[in-house]
């Protein structure tokens, strides 16, 4: 074999390896811009993942001030009916019922503490329920 054919079978050798390691380029170039893209996402999930506890906490808090006036009011009612008042829980209904939920007196702690947890330092008239025809009989 001469020189000149082992150059030629050396560079036939040199330009494959030259196709693999440039093809072997390529896709790690790819594989790079995929690592960049999905890192990306990961830090925008992160962020959501962050905002959403964050979230979580605040309402986790609110629900335990509800939860305390839920418990307060039921108290409140409670006691009122202890008395033989003019029957607060019977005019009340269902606890859930909302807008009924003023039936008791508006100066009751427990409606001075739904009324600041909604944001009024007074209970509003809008929360009170408007008098019925027949509530002086």
């Amino acid at each position: 074999m001469s020189v000149e054919d082992v150059l030629a079978l050396w560079e036939g050798t040199l330009a494959a390896q030259r196709g693999a390691f440039a093809e072997a380029g390529e896709q790690v170039a790819r594989w790079d811009v995929d690592v960049r893209r999905s890192h990306a996402v990961l830090d925008r999930l992160a962020r959501d993942v962050a905002e959403l506890q964050g979230s979580q906490g605040g309402l986790t808090a609110e629900l335990g001030k509800v939860s305390a006036s839920q418990g307060d009011m039921e108290r409140t009612l409670r006691v009122r009916g202890g008395r033989g008042t003019d029957g607060a829980e019977g005019q009340m209904g269902h606890l859930g019922q909302g807008r009924q939920l003023a039936a008791v007196r508006p100066d009751a702690p427990s409606l001075s503490c739904l009324t600041q947890l909604a944001g009024h330092t007074s209970p509003s008239p809008s929360l009170l329920p408007s008098p019925r025809a027949d509530a002086g009989a």
